[in-house]
């Protein structure tokens, strides 16, 4: 998610999530035991994710190329 992201401890932040589902996976394996399906996602805020992926990389790239933040919100076609 974040480059950031790798300082912060599993069960903590946008992380904890992940850490619960790690220990109930391990658990089940420690018991040799099955569990059922997990589906996890980012304990993120999804408009802070987008603002920040487009911040971070979409302008990055553009710039890049030889665009302008701009560019990217042309509409191709019209």
């Amino acid at each position: 998610m974040f480059h950031n992201l790798k300082q912060v401890p599993l069960g903590k932040g946008p992380l904890k999530n992940l850490g619960k589902a790690m220990t109930r996976l391990s658990t089940a394996i420690l018991t040799r035991s099955s569990a059922e399906s997990l589906f996890i996602q980012p304990n993120f805020p999804r408009m802070l994710w987008r603002l920040s992926a487009t911040h971070f990389f979409w302008h990055r790239k553009a710039k890049q190329n030889g665009l302008r933040p701009k560019d990217l919100r042309k509409q191709p076609f019209q």
